[in-house]
């Protein structure tokens, strides 16, 4: 036979060795052992879930999306996109399984150029040793290995769940299998216990390429009663390994670096289960692993229109899940929710399950963690405080910081402005939350402080932060707050009692818009711009309420107009500054912010002021207050000025109506505020700022309008007068302001006194007693006929000192038009005198009415009208009055003094009093 033929001859006896080792390896792929290949479902596979994946950049999940719909391409943005998801720590990796599923492929190879080359090194081992498969199990090949002791020690520890002692998959079994101990070389061999399995797919990658392969059931090697999938990767690499089991809904997953040779779930991953129970909209698709777990097709959530009026999904579901202990390789479970939003997929939700835990943290056989979620859309915004801080500085003030919290709840809850809107919710999250919150207000607003803190501490508190927001927006919430009080001395007051000015920050983060800005993608989106700092500032400690309502007007931005820091009640004649806070509905507005504010007010007078005080005694237990104005009912509800509710305001603007005066009340203009205190930096946040002197004391309702020209806020003032009025005054007349109807001639008439008078609820007119003093020097000749035979001597002299006591009435002006005011006031005094008649001759025996005494007592009855002008200055009045005086009017009826008892007198003089007044 020629050496030609010869060659022919062995090329054809290779060739048809070849085809039947290639047939072998197909029979493989295609057959499935009996009863094997009918066990084996369809899995569904959508390819929404690539939204959800946070690992990958935007361009990355576009191009794996497009991959999983119309198939995979080959390119070095495959390779880049696959490495990170094998690089990464979470499950994300087996969207490269739901892609060759999908389209029926079973392997892919990407390279980082984007080039074609030869098949990689492990590849070859992978090809070599699956070829030689068939012939280990019949004990063809490897006669020594299959029947070794170390094979069946392994598996007997397979058969009782345990990990082996050693492994017989090495690279001596790849030799045996034909592959040559070069080839070994970087390569190691990666076992899979694959009993139960239906397909399983391992994703590998290095620097240079990445490999996926996806293996049905009736490609395991049996061994025994097991079955095993030996694969080869490349040394040093990163390995994913997702797998679908016959009796799970969720796949299985590893993830490791191959260091060693090395097998996974020789003791099967140890389970536990999820009780779930999620709210979600209409349209909304829930995943867990990338496994759609409501219950509906797996389609594109943005296939079809959800109608508007839809009700909402309730997902009561038990899902079984692995959890076993730290270094076990399994990855955490995530939990998505998808959306459509102009029709496009939008993450609404996601959240990671741990799948490992130390093992005294490990749940038994049967008990279920569990899962609440509430996705839907809720009626009203959900918020949560974090906490509040009160800073140092504050201890020694009247300030009560410490419910500053529940403050904030009632106002949320209660206020007219917000609990339409707004929930107040607990918040359980992680605690690391406030220090995030503390860390990053710290660096807010100060450009150095990143310098300060060093590179990583910022990232560090984002880290810990978005860890909150995620748990937050978990539980449904919506907004984040944090509060902080700070105090700060002013000097002193009047009586050099320490002043103080505080202010209230709040920060809030804007978890839901966070979240539907795509955060769970973090493509480009920086923390810090959801979240927002506000503060207000005020000067008494009972203005807290007004400040807590004000600074959650400016934190969701709501243009309800509120009054802040009115005073219920002050001195008529003082006048109280009136402030208003708003927020300016757009930013471009807020730059053409008006300057002028105009409000409104009416007095409760006439009508309004009877039925007020009329529905206060009806309803008041107990005698009354002396000299208290009574409170009308509907200003009993308008004190808060924090929690304002809805009810008091529309009775606010029906009583506004009925009050008499013109339709819009009298008007009052306020400006916008420059204090320090009340300048924002946030242009939108305005602060309106003017005086009001009422023209009258009395109640006051005031009233603020808004955009639509309605009442939004309304408060109540009181413009106090004295109910009891402390005088004292001197009076001078006599000589010729004394007129006389019996001949009683008196040179001068002192009176100082001092009266309390009690004004009525009216406050123009009041009652009261006056006690004084008086004093008289008359002077004259001898008085009666029957003293004319005593010789003619000097005039006489005599005086009288008199104890004056009586009641009075008096009307007095509280026009706030004038600068003074008018009084008037009409008394009647019982006079108790004491006549000195020392200087009166002892001959005068009748003028002296037969006295031997120099004393003689004497009652009268006096008569007394003034008519002045006070002159308010500070907390007194300056009294000038014109004064008269009937003294002793039972003596007028004689028609000649001829005693000097008789007195009467008609005192024309001027009284100057000093008055105080006390509620």
């Amino acid at each position: 036979m020629s050496t030609e033929r010869l060659a022919r001859l062995l090329a054809l006896v290779v060739a048809l060795a070849l085809g039947v080792v290639l047939g072998l390896g197909a029979s493989r792929a295609r057959a499935a052992a009996p009863g094997e290949g009918d066990g084996a479902r369809p899995r569904p596979a959508g390819c929404d879930v690539i939204h959800s994946l946070s690992t990958l950049g935007e361009d990355q999940r576009g191009l794996l999306l497009q991959a999983c719909e119309q198939g995979p391409q080959v390119s070095a943005a495959t390779y880049a996109a696959i490495f990170r998801l094998v690089s990464s720590s979470s499950w994300h990796a087996g969207v490269v399984g739901t892609i060759l599923r999908r389209h029926g492929v079973s392997s892919l190879t990407a390279w980082a150029d984007g080039g074609r080359h030869d098949p990689p090194a492990a590849l070859v081992v992978q090809q070599t040793m699956e070829a030689a498969f068939d012939d280990f199990e019949a004990g063809r090949v490897c006669r020594e290995l299959r029947d070794s002791p170390e094979l069946g020690e392994f598996l007997d520890a397979v058969g009782s769940d345990e990990e082996p002692a050693e492994l017989p998959f090495t690279s001596r079994f790849a030799s045996c299998l034909g592959v040559p101990l070069s080839g070994m070389e970087g390569t190691r061999l990666l076992t899979v216990r694959a009993d139960g399995l239906e397909d399983v797919t391992v994703v590998m990658g290095t620097r240079d390429f990445v490999h996926a392969r996806r293996f049905e059931r009736t490609e395991a090697l049996h061994l025994g009663s097991h079955r095993f999938f030996v694969i080869a990767v490349p040394e040093a690499s990163p390995v994913a390994v997702f797998a679908n089991h016959e009796n799970q809904e969720l796949p299985v997953a590893w993830r490791g670096l191959m260091g060693r040779n090395t097998v996974i779930w020789a003791p099967p991953p140890r389970r536990s289960c999820l009780d779930m129970s999620v709210l979600m909209n209409a349209g909304t698709h829930l995943y867990i692993d990338g496994v759609r777990v409501d219950g509906g097709p797996p389609d594109d959530v943005c296939a079809k229109p959800v109608p508007e009026d839809a009700p909402p999904v309730k997902v009561d579901r038990t899902v079984a899940v692995t959890l076993d202990h730290r270094g076990s390789g399994l990855p955490d479970h995530e939990i998505a929710a998808l959306v459509c939003e102009d029709d496009k997929p939008v993450v609404r939700h996601l959240s990671a399950v741990a799948a490992t835990a130390p093992s005294d943290q490990l749940r038994r056989s049967g008990e279920c963690d569990t899962l609440r979620l509430d996705l839907g859309t809720p009626d009203r915004q959900r918020v949560a405080l974090l906490g509040v801080t009160k800073l140092p500085g504050c201890e020694a003030t009247p300030l009560w910081a410490s419910d500053v919290q529940e403050r904030v709840r009632q106002v949320l809850r209660s206020d007219l402005a917000h609990h339409r809107d707004r929930d107040y919710a607990n918040f359980s999250a992680y605690a690391e939350a406030s220090e995030a919150l503390a860390s990053l207000e710290s660096r807010m607003g100060r450009p150095d402080a990143a310098d300060d803190d060093g590179p990583d501490r910022g990232a560090d508190a984002n880290a810990l932060l978005g860890s909150a927001a995620q748990e937050a927006w978990r539980q449904g919430i919506d907004t984040l707050l944090s509060f902080a009080v700070q105090c700060t001395p002013r000097g002193e007051g009047a009586r050099g009692e320490p002043q103080w000015a505080y202010s209230i920050r709040g920060t809030a983060i804007q978890v839901s818009e966070l979240f539907a800005r795509g955060y769970y993608s973090r493509d480009g989106i920086d923390l810090e711009d959801f979240i927002d700092v506000e503060s207000v500032g005020f000067v008494a400690a009972e203005q807290q309420d007004a400040a807590v309502g004000a600074l959650l007007d400016r934190v969701f931005e709501v243009p309800t107009p509120r009054f802040t820091d009115a005073p219920v009640e002050a001195p008529y004649r003082q006048r109280r500054t009136l402030r208003v806070s708003t927020y300016v509905a757009t930013t471009e507005a807020a730059s053409r912010a008006p300057e002028e504010l105009s409000i409104s007010y009416k007095p409760f007078s006439r009508v309004g002021s009877r039925r007020a005080v009329g529905e206060e005694l009806s309803s008041r237990e107990g005698p009354p207050v002396p000299g208290h104005v009574e409170r009308p009912r509907l200003c009993e509800a308008l004190v808060n000025r924090g929690a304002r509710s809805s009810e008091s305001v529309e009775q606010a603007a029906a009583r506004f109506a009925e009050l008499p005066g013109a339709e819009e009340g009298w008007p009052l203009v306020l400006r916008r505020s420059r204090e320090e205190l009340d300048v924002s930096s946030n242009p939108r946040a305005v602060v309106y700022q003017g005086e009001v002197l009422p023209p009258r004391p009395g109640w006051y309702l005031v009233v603020v309008r808004g955009r639509r020209n309605t009442i939004e806020d309304a408060v109540c003032i009181q413009a106090t007068a004295p109910a009891m009025d402390l005088w004292a005054e001197m009076y001078i007349s006599g000589g010729p302001l004394a007129f006389a109807p019996n001949g009683s001639r008196a040179d001068i008439y002192l009176r100082p006194r001092l009266g309390l008078t009690r004004y009525l609820g009216v406050r123009w007119l009041g009652v009261g007693i006056t006690a004084g003093y008086g004093f008289t020097r008359y002077s004259g000749t001898r008085g009666d006929w029957k003293d004319l035979e005593v010789a003619e001597q000097e005039r006489l002299v005599w005086k009288r000192h008199a104890l004056l006591l009586g009641p009075h009435v008096e009307l007095r002006g509280r026009s706030t038009r004038l600068p003074v005011e008018p009084r008037a006031r009409l008394g009647v005094v019982t006079d108790t005198g004491i006549v000195a008649i020392g200087g009166v001759d002892d001959a005068l025996v009748e003028f002296r009415r037969g006295s031997p005494d120099d004393v003689v007592l004497d009652f009268d009855l006096d008569l007394d009208v003034d008519l002045g002008l006070g002159i308010p200055l500070g907390r007194i009045q300056l009294v000038h009055m014109v004064s008269l005086s009937y003294v002793a009017i039972d003596d007028s009826l004689r028609r000649s003094a001829t005693q000097v008892t008789q007195d009467a007198n008609l005192y024309v003089g001027y009284t100057i009093a000093v008055a105080g007044g006390r509620r």
